[in-house]
């Protein structure tokens, strides 16, 4: 979207450069669309996945002999417990901009998108972030301690997963950067 705006500015012929409420609106369902798109497994089947593995989670906990592993599955079940809760808080916060956007007229204005942008960006940095992506690796390394290979699969999954969220939080951030520098124009 970045390159989009560029090259349209750009390729500009000098007179007033003005896109309507329409194209506007059209933007901002493009990445919607593309946003929701990308997470649709995660929305669909991750609550399914984290209810089975908090099944599991409680069962070890209750009959797990190892007090480490023990442990390690209460501090994953912490890790789920918080990002379900953010997840809603996220869902929340989300529905209610797009209601009050609604209210007003204002769903496919640039403040709202940029809004828009500022909540993913938000949620996928920070300490808002950290703490559950930390609790998790913990509980999963202390669950499974026993296994090496499950110890080194755990770091090596971590180890992929925290770049992409650093580059998911930094392209949403270019994009607000890049928004920003065309209202100054």
């Amino acid at each position: 979207m970045g390159d989009d705006i560029r090259d349209q500015w750009q390729n500009q012929n000098g007179e007033a450069f003005r896109m309507s409420a329409d194209e506007i609106r059209q933007r901002i369902e493009e990445v919607n669309a593309n946003v929701y798109g990308r997470n649709r497994i995660i929305h669909r089947m991750g609550p399914i996945m984290g209810f089975l593995t908090i099944l599991l989670g409680i069962w070890l906990l209750i009959e797990g002999r190892d007090p480490l592993a023990r442990v390690g599955w209460a501090l994953l079940l912490g890790s789920f417990a918080l990002g379900f809760y953010r997840g809603a808080a996220f869902r929340r916060a989300t529905k209610t901009a797009v209601q009050r956007a609604e209210e007003m007229g204002d769903v496919g204005s640039v403040e709202f998108f940029k809004g828009q942008l500022e909540r993913l960006r938000d949620f996928h940095s920070g300490a808002r972030y950290w703490p559950s992506l930390l609790l998790c690796v913990a509980g999963v390394t202390l669950a499974g301690h026993q296994s090496r290979n499950f110890v080194i699969a755990t770091i090596a999954l971590t180890s992929v997963i925290a770049p992409l969220i650093f580059r998911m939080t930094r392209q949403y951030q270019h994009q607000l950067d890049e928004i920003n520098r065309l209202q100054d124009l």
